[in-house]
């Protein structure tokens, strides 16, 4: 939705966060760190009021470690109502996934 696409681009701007938008569907964050590039991403939907939040894990996990990474990503996500960890497993990645509906706000 294009409201809320311009409201979260306005609130980035207030707070002087730099970022890419894609469509106004998509907005990508990113901020280096001692550890890595913290990488963010806001998905908006089309025509539902509603966004999802993606906060990415700053490096790729190392090839023997990767069926313990989805073990604890899966012991992690027991018992989450909102969120939930995921595993790219095309990009060796972790992110956090949360979501909400703003319909009626």
């Amino acid at each position: 939705m294009k409201q809320l696409f311009e409201i979260t681009c306005g609130f980035l701007e207030r707070q002087n966060f730099q970022y890419q938008s894609f469509e106004e569907t998509e907005i990508l964050i990113e901020q280096r760190t001692d550890i890595g590039t913290w990488k963010c991403t806001f998905v908006f939907h089309p025509i539902v009021p509603q966004v999802a939040h993606y906060g990415y894990f700053p490096f790729q996990i190392p090839d023997k470690r990767r069926p313990y990474a989805m073990e604890m990503l899966h012991r992690c996500n027991s018992g989450l109502i909102l969120g939930n960890f995921e595993y790219d497993v095309s990009k060796h990645e972790i992110r956090f996934k949360s979501s909400t509906v703003l319909q009626g706000m």
